[in-house]
């Protein structure tokens, strides 16, 4: 007899109030929660949803910091020594991005494979979510994904007031890329330009 699953995408992260290129006050994805995903302590002993010492794995993690030089450290410096206003002149590409109004420095996507009554068994979750890693990678090449992490560990309200366990989860971070751009610095942080790049859509 075989069993069906269901399966939910959605895009995660941190909200905060901003305001996009047309000055409109916009709720925007920033940052993904890096402190979360690996399970700093110094954050997630606040989290009353996290189980202290359940199941949770790290695949991948690069630091944000880290990831954005290697990603886009030649070309903004190769923009920035051009640059003559101090007001157009930053310390890092990663700091100019995170004080940007309209760009979201680090993307997340949350996937679950079922829910908290019917899953899979935890191997073949693991097994699933790994696949999706790996085939996100192959057919995404301009979303650079710098952290993959394995959730097991975390309870979710009943509706009732009450916790009870959730579903295992995976979290998936990434950059998109845009590797030719023809205004300012010539690789940037560019969904549009990503997807473009991809041939997803056109303009």
């Amino acid at each position: 007899m075989s069993v069906t699953y269901t399966a939910s995408f959605h895009n995660g992260g941190m909200e905060e109030n901003g305001v996009d290129s047309k000055g409109r006050k916009r709720k925007k994805l920033r940052q993904a929660c890096r402190e979360h995903n690996i399970r700093d302590p110094a954050y997630c002993d606040k989290q009353d949803h996290i189980i202290k010492g359940g199941v949770h794995e790290i695949w991948i993690d690069i630091p944000p910091e880290k990831a954005y030089e290697q990603i886009f450290g030649k070309s903004f410096r190769n923009f920035n020594s051009k640059q003559t206003k101090k007001s157009r002149q930053f310390d890092s590409y990663y700091q100019k991005v995170k004080k940007s109004k309209t760009l979201v420095p680090v993307r997340e996507a949350l996937i679950t494979i079922g829910n908290c009554e019917v899953m899979p068994d935890e191997e073949v979750q693991k097994a699933i979510y790994k696949a999706y890693v790996d085939e996100f990678i192959k057919q995404n090449p301009n979303m650079k994904v710098i952290g993959a992490y394995y959730h097991a560990d975390e309870m979710r309200d009943d509706g009732n007031g009450a916790l009870i366990k959730g579903a295992p989860h995976l979290h998936l971070d990434y950059i998109p890329v845009a590797y030719k751009c023809k205004r300012g610095q010539r690789v940037q942080n560019s969904m549009n330009g990503a997807l473009i790049e991809q041939g997803i859509f056109k303009y």
